[in-house]
């Protein structure tokens, strides 16, 4: 069992050297004492009255700004202190450089402690105003909509002549120069430790609410990638570089992993106490998947072109809507010239889609950001405001690859694996210095429903 501090807060960093054949190193960080703190290779620790500025990044304006939407959403949800939940005058803050090598700030995270045990939380949007219908009709329902991504950078092999392709952390294969022999997720039967801890995580999170919203309709929208990864390959054998048999293999790959992960996220859900019949999922692009499934089954080569067609021939008037050159123009999302701005209209219409329905709060991973800013970009012009927010919970982990800089690290690129080896000289977690660690078995311990 993990000890919990009597100070402050842990989180842990991880390390793990791809070159190597050792386990990566687990370090735990305790936080809450001097102010500000840089714990991590981009994290850092600050509370909200300093004011001086880290490294040249001045965190108390947006971190006065994600404490004030937090407390916003608590007070639409009438969620209070007598709920056992407090949010702190402090925040995580995610720190880079930009293409132009100057610091700069990604985002900021609100403490938000919930019976004692904290989380941290960025947001997207305005309660007050995307939710203000929950504040006079306690009969609507809320959904809460989250989702994760398949499998990982190290699960996921794209093998070519000379190696390998890094297929998924492009999110395409248009930089692709050689023949693409397969693509597979590697091993097929396990979840990776990123899509486990990644469900964990926000099933514990939107469960918190959930139990403080007694006299609440609540239901739960599972959107899982599944024609998004098929669209990985489009470029590929658009070129010649990969034959229909091949991504129709990687089709199935991905249709396994989809059940696989929604099955384990109804699986947390059930753990939690969540009844099955709140839970559903959604498929935005489940008609581009089949359309695609045909037409390499028929030999044929569909271009980018052809999917922008199946879903304007849709009469789906939210894809007709996002298709508008002009509404792209206007809303500055940019032109649907690519796979990657394809699949991100369709994330984006998925959160818009359930936000054109009632009160919405999108409950993602940090990195997903994007999706919710594009739904409230394309909604702009729409005669229905966008009835949502973005709840973005940070990981109690922050990776790092040795060897790779001026990235953004993130679980999904550089997940240190089920086991990994325990820094801890100093006893925080109360376990032995040098114990392998299965990670796996801390989620309930990390993120307690309580």
């Amino acid at each position: 069992m993990l000890a919990p501090p009597t100070s402050g807060f842990i989180r842990f960093t991880t390390e793990r050297d791809p070159q190597g054949s050792a386990p990566a190193r687990l370090t735990p960080i305790l936080l809450g004492g001097e102010h500000p703190v840089g714990f991590a290779p981009d994290w850092v620790y600050a509370h909200l009255d300093d004011v001086s500025p880290y490294g040249g990044l001045a965190l108390a304006k947006p971190g006065n700004k994600v404490y004030r939407k937090v407390n916003d959403l608590f007070q639409i949800l009438g969620i209070g202190v007598e709920d056992g939940v407090l949010v702190r005058e402090d925040v995580l803050a995610n720190v880079g450089t930009d293409r132009h090598g100057a610091e700069m700030l990604r985002a900021a995270f609100a403490g938000v402690v919930f019976d004692g045990r904290r989380e941290d939380w960025s947001m997207v949007g305005e309660p007050r105003q995307a939710l203000s219908s929950l504040s006079t009709d306690e009969a609507k329902t809320i959904t809460f909509f989250t989702g994760g991504c398949l499998g990982g950078a190290d699960v996921t092999i794209a093998r070519t002549p000379s190696g390998t392709y890094p297929l998924v952390q492009s999110a395409t294969s248009s930089g692709l120069k050689e023949e693409l022999y397969s693509v597979s997720f590697e091993p097929g039967e396990t979840l990776s430790f990123y899509e486990r801890e990644t469900m964990y995580r926000l099933a514990v999170n939107i469960v918190k609410l959930v139990r403080r919203l007694p006299g609440r309709k609540v239901r739960i929208r599972l959107d899982v990638p599944r024609g998004q990864y098929y669209l990985y390959t489009l470029d590929a054998h658009q070129n010649g570089l990969i034959k229909p048999g091949a991504c129709i293999e990687w089709f199935d790959a991905v249709d396994k992993r989809n059940r696989m992960v929604v099955e384990h996220f109804r699986q947390v859900f059930h753990t939690l106490g969540v009844h099955a019949d709140v839970l559903s999922t959604t498929d935005e692009l489940s008609s581009v998947a089949e359309y695609l499934r045909e037409e390499y089954r028929a030999n044929h080569t569909p271009t980018l072109n052809d999917l922008v067609n199946v879903m304007r021939d849709s009469g789906d008037s939210l894809w007709e809507h996002a298709l508008d050159p002009r509404v792209r123009e206007r809303t500055k999302v940019g032109p649907l010239d690519s796979v990657k701005a394809f699949n991100a209209t369709a994330y984006s219409l998925a959160v818009a889609r359930e936000a054109e329905a009632g009160p919405t709060i999108e409950i993602d991973d940090p990195v997903e950001r994007p999706i919710f800013e594009g739904a409230d970009r394309l909604s702009k012009p729409l005669p229905w405001k966008l009835q949502a927010c973005g709840v973005y919970p940070q990981s109690r982990f922050h990776p790092r690859t040795i060897g790779v800089k001026d990235r953004r690290f993130h679980l999904y690129r550089d997940d240190p694996g089920h086991e990994v080896v325990l820094n801890d000289p100093d006893g925080l977690t109360g376990r032995t210095d040098g114990e392998v660690i299965v990670l796996d078995d801390l989620l309930p311990e990390l993120y307690p429903v309580l």
